[in-house]
């Protein structure tokens, strides 16, 4: 059972929308049933895609034989590396492709080996099984580690071996720091891949019409970065492409790249008819990417009072077949070397290629795993000291007036009133000494924090835009290119326009995910969408309400500073019963003759800042010493977000990446049969994801802050709340029962194998 508690805003009174708990603008078309999802769309003529795809994890293709598919009555395409284009598919953003469609070599189970086109899904899948393929079976490495040695199986020819890439960073000599120090801690900590689970698997609907012009719906989190790579590699101008998001059900990051609709789009230009292919559960959980696994040792110097001289970190990032994302990997170096003080920092990130599914962009992008690493070597440090957990954190952790991820200055920081709000709700002065608890059944509390940016701070500036127009009643239609993921985006950016026009949220309509109708956008990841976005809507608000402020002060015979603005209404400062509402000064524009005047504003924003959100995360867990099992009795989560547009919103963010960090934590697995490469639990059936009956009793609080760079002083938060969930939880297991764990999945079987060493030894 979860509650939610949001403290109240000193400044909350001076704001008419901003801060309001407003209801979801989508969310009755959801719940009745009526949102159009992608899957829902039907045109005259489709045809279906299915994909036939590797049961290997690594072999030659030597030839595929499609002739008994073709004669099947209905088949109206077959598609094979003999007749796709031989060129790199822009799977992804910021990284070169190294995927070619349909290749002459499989790299994973679940890669790419033909696709048809059918009348039905039925014909599609029986068509599948008509294709012969003969396979040259080479060996496969799944194991990072080993895919690095001398001699192990090279899994893209023309690389020199199966390293994708190193990424270094740090400040000072390493070498010094740790001469300086009095004590030095080392370990291994390794993670898991996870899957994204969305109920939405990945789909598309593809149609080109008569003139050529290319129409793609699809649940993407970029459309506009969809419809450049689409036109890229159809080679069309991008003013052919379009890209449409419908209702879209769940992304997490998972929906960032294009897995379908480029098949789509190939198999539509061969038939002159429209495609939808829809991928099955199985697909999902093995063919499109998860979060990456690690291997991470960290090495950390420090003195007798606490203060930190070294941390060097390596970590090892199994990267897959296929490159997708080049920022993981420096994100978790970032979180490792760069939430604590110190002077002296090294980081090497290895990232390799295995034949395994490829790794993605997942919420938390790294941060999770680097978070992990270090929030359990700060819990051993003050152990090893002496020190309170919590008080450590709070004399070491950066805060306010230190630099940021990006090498900036931090602005805003909730982080202290996070622990102090924290301790309360979790009743820290029952914290004990590791092990202390007698009986079967031991309890303890665990604690870690986090630092999370607002934007792709790996990468280039991000951009967003967005344009208003006003109606001649009053009402707003809002364009914005943010695609709304489910999260309440659309109804936030909503009220960020409404309090800077004066107007109520529900009087303005939004068109979005369209890259036809809606001004551009970066794309919905990162934890930037309201930040970059509701800049962006502010600042077009802002124009609107400057042109109607000039034809205000002209109709009142004043200057434009001498009005105020307050509730849709503008007056003369010093004479306030002289005035005219928002919607008589809209009205009569539109009516005039000669001099009519569209309220038109059009603004874009550059992301340069990244200013970080902050967390601290408790959990009181009881571990049943007779079978391993681990229960969370109670998980509080304290958020610093900046301002809090809607508690609605951000409270279902906040839940939700409970949910998924708990999942990592305890019970998500993928299980890989290290001699085939092929996952053995592809379904929700033993894939173990948390249900809400699984959740234990959440409490949720914010503490507001103010970021001067922020829409209203708001900053991200999807990404941030899910990063310290894993040691939060492993350090409360610690607390219980005396066991550390540095690898995760936490399992019932891992902790009662433990207690039953522990037993012996």
């Amino acid at each position: 059972m979860s509650t939610v508690i949001v403290d109240d805003v000193k400044e909350a009174d001076i704001f008419k929308v901003v801060g309001k708990r407003i209801p979801l603008k989508e969310a009755a078309e959801r719940v009745s049933g009526k949102a159009l999802f992608t899957g829902d769309i039907e045109l005259p003529g489709m045809l279906h895609a299915k994909i036939l795809r590797s049961p290997l994890a690594h072999a030659r293709v030597v030839r595929v034989d499609t002739r008994q598919a073709e004669k099947l009555p209905g088949v109206e395409a077959v598609l094979t590396k003999d007749n796709a284009p031989r060129k790199k598919v822009p799977v992804s953003q910021y990284v070169p492709s190294d995927k070619v469609v349909f290749d002459d070599k499989v790299r994973f189970v679940g890669d790419e080996v033909a696709a048809v086109a059918a009348v039905s899904k039925e014909i599609a899948a029986q068509a599948l099984k008509l294709i012969k393929v003969e396979y040259e079976e080479l060996p496969a490495v799944i194991d990072p580690e080993e895919a690095v040695k001398p001699g192990a199986p090279l899994i893209h020819d023309d690389k020199e071996g199966n390293s994708a890439g190193v990424i270094e960073m740090g400040e000072g000599h390493i070498e010094v720091g740790f001469q300086e120090t009095d004590y030095i801690l080392e370990e291994t900590f390794r993670t898991q891949s996870q899957r994204h689970a969305p109920m939405e698997t990945h789909c598309a609907v593809v149609s080109f019409d008569a003139s050529g012009k290319l129409t793609v719906w699809t649940p993407s989190q970029l459309p506009f970065k969809l419809q450049e790579m689409l036109a890229n590699y159809l080679e069309l101008p991008m003013s052919m492409v379009r890209v449409i998001k419908p209702h879209l059900g769940g992304g997490f990051g998972g929906k960032l790249d294009m897995f379908v609709e480029h098949i789509c789009a190939l198999l539509s230009g061969m038939t002159g008819r429209p495609v939808k292919c829809i991928l099955t559960r199985e697909e999902e959980f093995t063919a499109t990417v998860n979060r990456h696994a690690y291997v991470i040792r960290l090495k950390v110097g420090f003195k007798k009072d606490g203060t930190l001289t070294a941390i060097h970190a390596r970590a090892i990032s199994n990267e897959g077949a296929y490159l997708y994302k080049p920022g993981p990997s420096g994100l978790a170096g970032r979180g490792m070397i760069k939430s604590y003080r110190c002077p002296h920092t090294r980081y090497e990130g290895y990232r390799v290629y295995t034949n395994q599914t490829s790794g993605g962009a997942f919420r938390g992008y790294g941060n999770v795993q680097g978070h992990f690493a270090i929030e359990s070597m700060v819990d051993m440090i003050a152990e090893k000291l002496g020190i309170d957990p919590v008080d450590y954190r709070l004399r070491h952790h950066r805060q306010q007036g230190d630099k940021n991820f990006a090498d900036l200055p931090i602005v805003s920081c909730g982080l202290t009133e996070c622990f102090v709000k924290g301790k309360e709700l979790i009743g820290w002065e029952r914290w004990q000494k590791t092990g202390a608890g007698d009986g079967l059944r031991k309890r303890g509390i665990g604690v870690a924090c986090g630092i999370h940016g607002t934007g792709p701070s790996f990468a280039l500036p991000s951009y967003s835009a967005a344009s208003i127009r006003i109606n001649s009643d009053g009402s707003a239609h809002l364009l914005i290119g943010t695609a709304d993921l489910g999260t309440g985006s659309n109804t936030t950016l909503a009220q960020i326009a409404a309090e800077e026009l004066g107007i109520s949220a529900d009087d303005i309509d939004i068109i979005s995910g369209d890259t036809s109708t809606s001004c551009f956008d970066e794309g919905a990841f990162a934890s930037m969408t309201l930040y970059n976005g509701g800049n962006a809507v502010r600042a077009a608000a802002a124009e609107v309400k400057r042109k109607i402020m000039l034809r205000a002060a002209a109709k009142l015979e004043v200057v434009p500073e001498d009005l105020e603005y307050t509730d849709g209404r503008l007056y003369v400062k010093m004479s306030p019963e002289k005035g005219i509402t928002f919607i008589e000064i809209v009205r009569e524009a539109s009516k005039a003759r000669k001099d009519n005047v569209a309220f038109l504003g059009e603004a874009n924003f550059v992301n340069t800042t990244h200013p970080p959100s902050f967390a601290a995360h408790f959990a009181e867990v009881e571990i049943d010493t007779e079978t391993g099992q681990v229960e969370i009795l109670k998980y509080v989560a304290l958020q610093d977000s900046g301002r809090i547009i809607n508690p609605l919103v951000v409270e279902g963010q906040v839940e939700g990446a409970l949910q998924q960090g708990i999942g990592l934590s305890l019970t998500e697995n993928p299980v890989i049969d290290k001699s085939t490469g092929k996952m053995l639990n592809p379904s929700f059936h033993n894939y173990m994801v948390l249900t809400a009956s699984d959740m234990p009793e959440t409490k949720v609080s914010m503490v507001e802050t103010y970021e001067p760079s922020g829409p209203f002083g708001a900053k991200g938060v999807a990404e941030m709340c899910i990063d310290c969930v894993a040691p939060t939880i492993t350090n409360a297991i610690y607390n219980a029962i005396g066991i550390r764990f540095n690898e995760i999945p936490v399992t019932s079987e891992k902790v009662f194998k433990a207690l039953k060493g522990l037993s012996r030894r």
